[in-house]
């Protein structure tokens, strides 16, 4: 290393200093100053490190913009830039246990108390001038919500992305644990940031191909991987949604009194869709008028990452460039609005701002709930069908089936179908793969093509009446836009675990042979225009893919299960009298262009 180059480190490290964000060492033309591993010690003494950029010319107190990570403090330089350069203080803080914080880092446990010493802190700072804001996504979108719940007077607004809700989404999603959840324990393990083996797909793959392939207990993934089966094996202990996974979100009461401005961030195609939108759902479930008023939400075509950088792609679908927003520019520019007095960003001109794929417009309505105009129905049937065969399927209709009508498929968890058939011969793009309909494990239905173009907006359910020769297993369901030319558009899917049909707070194992009621109602929110001619499918098929604890059938606790315990089961679908069938969003509306488009 060179005697310049030294010396910069040395300086940076030990007193801040000013850097331009394009610069590649030193500049002249100063923007911002950085001040690197400031302790801000809790009330239990333990100190965190946080990281702060300063605006170079600062010359009074500035409203300030956080965030508290397992990430690494430091991950966030670019973000740091960004909220200095346009007027804010930003810091980054480690949380417990990770990067240069003290403590012991206890996954998805942090406290929002940390938070709130953090906000303490910041306010008596001679660079703060008291309103103090957050940002962040995924963890530290959770983390927000933590804080919020402390209800610290100098909080002023939040920016929660795509956020994990503990127990709901992450490490587990309608009670079946996640295969992704051992990967990313190893990403926060200990206090480096392990980013390279994190990010080691062909390893990870192995881990859950043997799981699964082997027909291994699910348990056995975290002492394969090597990494905190302590915290894995104590969440294996919380199958349902319990006190415990209860206690790490807020309450009704907290919710209550959260009335600063928040404005939620999403994607149709966002993994943690399920807990932004349960936080959105039960914070204006028990908010005060003040609390609805001052909360809102903006969903567009974008995944996990895409919710903080979007693009116009996602696996094989395509948008308009308009769908291409900022995310940066415009939380800056809602900060403005609502701490500064600014004028209003023109893409958030209501509460709920969603775009509509197909039709390629962003709209903007009073409520969630006012996407759709109305609900259609559709029931299945298959009176000359079994429904096994994509070119042999059932019916999808508006007319009740009057029969006694079943149609039933074979589930073998010894079979691992999943490893047999590989994606690459189906697919054609990921959102066009067709691999769900040549299963040999499956039911399937067509619906007649649409006389018109349809907007599909909100969330599609899938109630089913369903028997069974077993004590549990896993379902899913598929729904697919067949288009005009034959290419498979995939809508959404949702699935289950049979023992957990009425709630996820309570297990009930299946009484055998008994036609039980089962509700698919956690498709991810989509809004999406469909052209005439298209035909809608819907798949109902065993839950049997790798990235998912397996169920093999058995009463036991499913993580415990093994190929040992498995046993073939016959599910039956009941479609007689109605008791089946799809519910479907609709916006019958004729929307008018955005002008912010």
């Amino acid at each position: 290393m060179n005697l310049r180059k030294l010396i910069f480190v040395f300086v940076i490290t030990i007193t801040g200093v000013s850097v331009n964000s394009n610069a590649q060492g030193i500049d002249p033309n100063d923007t911002v100053k950085i001040l690197l591993d400031q302790k801000v010690t809790m009330r239990d003494g333990v100190s965190l490190s946080a990281n702060v950029w300063i605006p170079a010319n600062q010359t009074e107190p500035l409203p300030v913009v956080f965030n508290m990570t397992p990430y690494i403090a430091s991950a966030a330089h670019s973000w740091g830039v960004y909220y200095a350069e346009a007027g804010y203080i930003y810091v980054s803080v480690d949380r417990r246990g990770r990067g240069s914080s003290e403590g012991v880092f206890r996954p998805l446990e942090d406290s929002g108390e940390d938070g709130y010493d953090v906000i303490e802190w910041l306010i008596k700072q001679s660079w703060s001038d008291g309103q103090i804001a957050m940002r962040g996504g995924s963890y530290t979108g959770m983390v927000q919500w933590k804080v919020m719940a402390e209800h610290h007077p100098n909080l002023r607004a939040a920016m929660p992305s795509a956020s994990v809700y503990p127990g709901y989404d992450f490490p587990l999603h309608r009670n079946i644990f996640l295969s992704y959840t051992s990967r990313w324990l190893a990403y926060t393990n200990g206090k480096n940031s392990n980013r390279k083996f994190f990010s080691d797909r062909d390893y990870w793959r192995s881990i859950k191909r043997k799981i699964y392939g082997e027909n291994l207990p699910f348990k056995r993934i975290s002492d394969l991987s090597q990494t905190n089966s302590k915290t894995f094996k104590k969440w294996l202990k919380h199958p349902i949604e319990d006190a415990y996974w209860k206690s790490l979100t807020p309450s009704e009461e907290d919710y209550s009194k959260i009335d600063i401005p928040i404005l939620t961030i999403s994607g149709y195609f966002d993994d943690d869709q399920y807990g932004a939108l349960r936080y959105y759902d039960e914070h204006l479930s028990n908010a005060s008028t003040k609390g609805l008023n001052n909360h809102y939400l903006l969903i567009g075509p974008w995944d996990h990452q895409g919710t903080s950088r979007p693009k116009v792609e996602y696996h094989g679908l395509t948008f308009d460039a308009k769908s291409k927003i900022d995310i940066s520019k415009l939380q800056v520019d809602w900060l403005n609005w609502v701490l500064k007095g600014e004028e209003r960003p023109s893409l958030i001109k209501d509460k709920v701002n969603y775009y509509i794929m197909g039709q390629e417009e962003w709209m903007h309505v009073e409520s969630l709930a006012s996407i759709s105009s109305e609900v259609k129905t559709l029931y299945l049937s298959s009176p000359n069908s079994e429904a096994n065969d994509v070119f042999h399927s059932g019916r999808l209709g508006e007319k009740k089936s009057i029969e006694k009508d079943t149609d039933s498929y074979i589930y073998d968890p010894l079979d691992n179908y999943d490893l047999k058939v590989p994606e690459s011969a189906f697919d054609y793009g990921g959102m066009w793969s067709q691999k769900s309909a040549f299963t040999n494990n499956a039911l399937i239905y067509h619906s007649g093509p649409l006389g018109e173009e349809v907007t599909l907006a909100g969330r599609v359910s899938f109630t089913a009446s369903i028997s069974m020769d077993v004590p549990d297993t896993d379902m899913q369901v598929y729904l697919f836009a067949i288009m005009p030319d034959g290419q498979a558009l995939r809508i959404g899917t949702d699935v289950m675990r049979a023992r957990y049909r009425n709630g996820l707070t309570k297990e009930e194992l299946v009484p055998i042979g008994k036609a039980q009621k089962y509700v698919f109602d956690t498709f991810r929110l989509t809004a999406h225009k469909l052209p005439k001619g298209a035909r809608l499918r819907l798949i109902l098929t065993a839950l049997d893919d790798y990235n998912y604890e397996k169920n093999y059938n058995s009463a036991k606790p499913n993580s415990e299960q093994s190929g040992k315990d498995a046993t073939t089961a016959r599910i039956k679908l009941h479609l007689g009298k109605g008791r089946t069938f799809l519910t479907l969003p609709i916006d019958a509306r004729k929307h008018e262009p955005s002008n912010n488009n």
